[in-house]
């Protein structure tokens, strides 16, 4: 019970309805992974949990983060939240089926395409492994032809060091080189998925040749 579990919930706001796991003593959230403002995020802490300041100064934000607030970014962000309850559960439902059509096209048109984690997930992402092909020169032609994807999280969008949580699940180094993440969100349209999906078959299918 002298468990203290932060949990990184960055990935799920603005995807899909959730509550608070029991346990769970604090989270954190970004405002521009639900179309908000970027620059500001929200921190969860359960009741009666105390934290020691980042750094000393000012009483804002209840002592625990002194300076000036970004009053914008935080209205911004709840305008965010409150648009959000008009879109979900649909959206999520939406996104799910986008993401399972897309997934299920590759695997039906290109040989040797494996997702990554096929399991439960959150429902706006596939990590797909092209067996054979480089990632990094798949990502390179994919940015010409204007589809953004990355080879890790989004956390570390721009490295190409291979991805410890691909590692951790089991899954071949050599296979690791060759995985791509893709994302979508709740505004992304069937039309934008079946360019994406030609563009992608198209340009794999020449890195193999």
């Amino acid at each position: 019970k002298d468990l203290y579990l932060f949990v990184d919930a960055v990935a799920i706001l603005g995807k899909e309805e959730f509550v608070i796991p029991k346990g769970v003593t604090s989270m954190g959230f970004s405002s521009h992974k639900l179309h908000g403002p970027q620059g500001v995020g929200l921190c969860y802490f359960k009741e009666g949990i105390k934290m020691s300041p980042l750094f000393f100064g000012g009483p804002q934000e209840l002592e625990k983060r002194p300076g000036t607030q970004n009053l914008r970014g935080i209205v911004g962000f709840a305008k965010a939240i409150e648009l959000l309850n008009k879109h979900l559960p649909k959206a999520t439902e939406n996104m799910k089926k986008l993401r399972n059509h897309f997934e299920s096209t590759l695997k039906s048109e290109l040989k040797d395409v494996f997702i990554n984690g096929d399991g439960p997930r959150v429902c706006n992402t596939s990590n797909i492994c092209f067996k054979g092909v480089d990632a990094e020169s798949l990502l390179i032609l994919l940015d010409r032809e204007d589809v953004l994807a990355s080879h890790g999280s989004a956390c570390a969008s721009g490295s190409m060091e291979l991805s410890r949580v691909l590692l951790n699940m089991g899954i071949d180094p050599k296979d690791v080189r060759s995985s791509v993440r893709f994302s979508i969100c709740r505004n992304t349209t069937l039309e934008e998925v079946e360019k994406a999906l030609k563009i992608i078959i198209s340009v794999a299918g020449k890195l193999r040749s």
